[in-house]
Parts: C-alpha cells; structure tokens; sequence
C-alpha cells in the first residue's frame, strides 16, 4: 500500500538500495543456531541516519520495510532488487548466503511507486573486482545503477538521491580482500564514477547525483576537522576500528604498511577493512540531508520576499484606513511616513518547526484626494530581514514602492494597491557534517510584483461607531534568480531559478470607533490560500555536475486567522499620529507573522 505525506511532512515514506554500506539487517549469519542480522557499522549506517532526522520509518525488506539494500549486492543484485518479479540470491560464495532469498520493491508494490517517497541508491563498490578481472565493465556497472533508479522512475518515483562509488583503493582492506593492487582499485572505482555520470546525463529520471567518493576524499585530506582525533590524514587508508568478523579483514597486503586498529570510532574513518565507522556514516548522512535541507531553505527566499510586499501593503492601508469616514476637501494632499518591526515564521519542513524570520521596515508616501470619494496616492518602502534556520543566515534586502488608490461613498469603501520591490539576497546556508559546522555563501536578486485590494461596507452606523464586513484578495508573484554557491567544497550547490504566486482571499468584519482627537480600528478575518499547489519543488545540483534535479521546497500555505488593531491620535487638525498591532495564526505549520507599527500623517 502507498502512503500519502502527512500535510507536514517532505516525503511521505523513504527507501533504500544498495550493498553492504546500506543493508540495515537484510543478510543474515547464522550464529549458535540462530540467524543474526549483520550490520556492517558499530552503530547505523547513512540510511538509518537520513531516515531517522526525517522520522520516517526504515526496515529491512526481509522483514516487511522498505531498504532493499544486501551485502554484497553489485549493481546487477541492485537492479533486481528493484525491478524483479520473484526472489533472488545475493552476490556471495557463502552456502548459507546464497541460501538467503531476497525480495525485491516490484514484488511488494507491482511497479506501482510512492511520488512523494524520497528513493537512496548507493552501491557500485562490489564491482571493482568484476572490472579489475574484465567480467564486467565500468559500463555495465554504471548501466545498472542508472537503470535501477529509471525503473523506480517509470514506476513513479519523484524524488531519487544516487551517489558515486567511494575509492575501494583507499580502503584498508580493499587490496588484501580483492587480491588487487591499490592502482587497479582506484582506477576500476574512478571508471565507474566516470560512467555513472556519462549515464546520469542520458536519463530521464528525476536524480539527485552527489559525489561521495568526493566527500570521502575531503574527510580523509583532514579528518580533525570533521571531529577524528588522533588520526592524521597519511594514516586514514590503514586504519580500521575492528577487525574481527563480520567485518571485512583489515589486512594489509604483503608489501602494505600494518594495520591499525583503534576500537573506537572517532578514530578512524573505516570500521572495518572496507565499511565506514557510525561518525563517517553521520558525515555521509548529513551530506545527503544538507542538501535537502537546502532546497528547503533556500525554496523560502520568494516567501520572505511576500512577506515584504504583505507589510507594504500594510503600512498603506494602515493610513487610508486613518483617513476613512474623513471629508477632506478634494485637493487636499497629506504626507505620511513610519516604520515597522515584524517577525514572520518560517516552516521547516525537515525538522518540522518554524524559524523565525525579523526585520524592520521603514516607508514613507503622499496621497491626493482627487474629489470627495476618490484619493490617489504613492509609497515607498525599505526594508532588511533576517531567517535564520539552524546554523544558516538569509539576508534580504528590498527596495520597492506602491501606487494605490482608495475610494469611499457613505458606508462603502475600498482600497486596492499595485507593488513592485527589488529584492537583493546575502544567503549563509550552514549545516553539520558530524562534528563540523560548514557554511556556503552566495548571493542573488529578486522581483515582486503584487495586487492588493479590499472593501468594506458600515452595516452599523451610528456616526462614532461603524461596524461592518470587509473582504479583501490578493495576489503577489515572487521571483528569485538562480545562483551558485561560491565554495569549492563537496556541498557547494547551484540552485535553479525561483518563481511562486501567492495568491489569498479573507473574508472577516471590521470595527471603528471614532471622536473628534482620536480613532480606534479593530479589524479580524480569516485568510484562504488559493495556490493548488500542496507541494512545491526547487531545481539545484552539486556544483561541477551539470545535470539538475529536483527536490521538494515548500510545502506551507497562507491559511491563517489574522487581526489588526489600530490606535491614531490628532496632535493638530493636520497631524495625526497612529500604531498599529498586525497577528496572523496560521491553520497549519504555526506559520505566524505579526508586525508592529508606527506611523504619522500631515495632511496640506
């Protein structure tokens, strides 16, 4: 049975294929007469950690899950393990590993796949004998593996994530386990990388493609700073933390420098002669999470950009509604201006809570009142906010004006306002990878266009008291340009151009109360999202691939119980002085915003 994605939630279920460096307890030993799971890790390999950070349920398929990873696996057993229709028999000499028939995604869900599902692919690393002995080519490797994430693509997979082969060369116990030289295993491991991506380039699958031998390197060129101790870089490829079954040996060859072992995993990269140790698995695990993460953080650049032009809007019906149930002879012209503090949250779909996005406004504008019922006016604004999510920062910067226009005849009024804002963006997306704490910059621009009205009618009117409906709709149209990260680093990323509409409208009732020096306005609606969007996705890739993919950005709506309450007072006939206090309570996501505001008018 498919699952659907909880409202809250990126992906609705994960899945795994792979070989030994995924399979969660698939292979089995039999151990005193009883069969054990095998790991092959001292606590839970990259999957376990993805799947855990995102709270989505992992399992070995032998035992209903969805990690159709197996030891052993080369890229033929990672293909069948997607697209067979009957059992098949893992890549091992053993008797009692060949005993053990393994199930396949076809025969659980009949080429029928989850689209809001996040697919992990990660295997190749049981092919290098093959090549290094010529009974199978880098091609053919590569063949497979891209073949096996088309076929979840043709069954209806959406959201793939496939990685490189690490270096077998650079293992501890790659030469002593595949009778090869330490050449042969770093050329054989760098032909596959090389294939997969010629392939990668000929697929119409959705894949995410990220270079994990490239990260491998970078750890190992510097284990301190990814949290190793007592482990300089020369002796990462001869040290293991065990070496004892059901481990691969850590073994040197005959004329290899000895092996060390540790017994503890922060030192060293390897746990056994070929396996990563729990601490290189978090790093591996976070590579693969910041990348999702970033498409999700990143994908809220065009949402703080609506939240700027929201407050613009704002900041000017603020003022005509200042002005409302005032007879101002016509070519009276007023001058207002003020500032705003406002905190708009942020949802994380990733961790599942809202970030705090701050910033203040400031704006200043005149209006015309062209005849008795009609005024004409201009505004402009700046502003500077900041998200900050976890270890990241987003600047954005945005200049912009208004042009609006608001008409009242006895009860009836209504407003409506044309945006446009330029929009500069200084973005620090920070992430763990393990114990470091690594951050990419970048910056890019962006445009805002948007269309604001409402209208209200006085069913009570008692001429200090009005009370009434009011209605109002909006549409905003936010675009932000594609930009690459300027590090060099394995994370750096190049994310794809950006555009959403927002598009609202509330229905509620408003209240003012006025006398001669002072007025009071209370406002309350229910705003209505009308994007039919659930799910929004941002095209990116690692910097140096040039293939796009996408992954999911934004899944929050507008959904929201909002209020206004303004307080405005006459210093003089002609200056009138005002704050206003803005909530909305979001349905969904605890996507709040509030801003609070002060603000002046001098009419001529």
């Amino acid at each position: 049975m498919i699952s659907q994605a909880h409202s809250d939630e990126l992906f609705s279920q994960i899945f795994g294929f792979g070989d030994s460096l995924s399979d969660i307890g698939n292979l089995k030993a039999p151990v005193m007469g009883m069969e054990v799971p095998l790991i092959f890790t001292d606590k839970t390999v990259t999957f376990q950690n993805v799947s855990s950070t995102l709270k989505l349920n992992l399992r070995p398929s032998v035992d209903g899950g969805n990690d159709y990873a197996v030891a052993g696996n080369t890229s033929k057993e990672i293909l069948l393990s997607v697209t067979s229709d009957t059992p098949y028999t893992p890549n091992a000499n053993q008797a009692f590993i060949q005993a053990q028939k393994q199930n396949t995604f076809f025969m659980k869900y009949q080429g029928q796949a989850d689209r809001k599902a996040l697919y992990l692919l990660m295997g190749g690393g049981n092919d290098v004998k093959d090549i290094v002995n010529k009974s199978r080519t880098p091609l053919h490797a590569a063949q497979n593996l891209i073949e096996s994430a088309n076929a979840l693509h043709n069954f209806g997979a959406r959201y793939i994530i496939i990685t490189n082969v690490p270096d077998v060369g650079e293992t501890p116990g790659g030469e002593n386990l595949l009778k090869d030289s330490r050449a042969q295993l770093n050329l054989a491991s760098n032909q596959i990388n090389s294939a997969l991506l010629n392939n990668l380039h000929k697929s119409q699958a959705n894949m995410l493609f990220l270079n994990l031998n490239g990260l491998v390197k970078e750890v190992s060129q510097n284990p301190a700073s990814f949290g190793f101790v007592d482990l300089p870089p020369q002796n990462v490829p001869i040290t293991c933390m065990v070496n004892k079954d059901p481990g691969v040996p850590c073994v040197a060859p005959s004329n290899g420098s000895a092996r060390i072992i540790t017994g503890d995993a922060q030192k060293s990269v390897y746990w056994d002669g070929f396996h990563g140790t729990s601490v290189m698995n978090r790093i591996a695990s976070d590579y693969i999470l910041q990348a999702i993460r970033g498409a999700t953080e990143i994908g809220s650049l065009p949402r703080i950009a609506d939240s700027h032009s929201t407050t613009l809007d704002n900041s000017i019906f603020n003022e005509m509604a200042q002005h409302r149930w005032q007879e101002l002879e016509p070519g009276t012209l007023s001058f207002f201006g003020g500032g705003a503090g406002v905190e708009n949250q942020i949802y994380d779909a990733v961790d599942n809570k809202t970030n705090d996005s701050k910033g203040y406004f400031i704006h200043a504008g005149l209006h015309y009142q062209l005849t008795e019922g009609l005024k004409l006016g201009a505004a402009l604004q700046g502003a500077e906010t900041r998200h900050e999510p976890e270890q990241s920062n987003y600047k954005t910067d945005s200049v912009g004006g208004s042009l609006f226009v608001s008409y009242q005849r006895e009860r009836f009024f209504s407003n409506a306002a044309v945006n446009y804002l330029d929009l500069d963006y200084k973005n620090k997306r920070g992430f763990h990878l393990g114990a470091h704490t690594r951050k990419e910059s970048s910056s890019t621009s962006g445009k805002l266009y948007g269309l604001t009205l409402d209208a209200g009618y006085a069913l009570y009117d008692n001429g200090q008291l009005k009370a009434g409906p009011i209605v109002s709709a909006s549409y905003h149209k936010s675009s932000t340009d594609g930009f690459t990260e300027s590090g060099d680093n394995q994370t750096a990323m190049v994310f794809g151009d950006q555009e959403l509409d927002f598009k609202n409208a509330a229905a509620g009732v408003f209240l003012d109360a006025i006398n001669d020096k002072t007025r009071l306005g209370i406002q309350i609606d229910y705003n209505k999202d009308l994007n039919n969007d659930d799910l929004r996705t941002i095209n990116l890739q690692q910097k140096g691939i040039s293939r796009m993919a996408y992954l999911p950005a934004d899944i929050s709506n507008n959904d929201a119980l909002r209020m206004k309450v303004r307080l405005g007072h006459n210093l003089t006939p002609e200056v009138e002085v005002y704050g206003s206090y803005q909530v909305s309570k979001a349905d969904d996501y605890q996507t709040d915003y509030q801003a609070l505001q002060l603000g002046i008018s001098w009419s001529l």
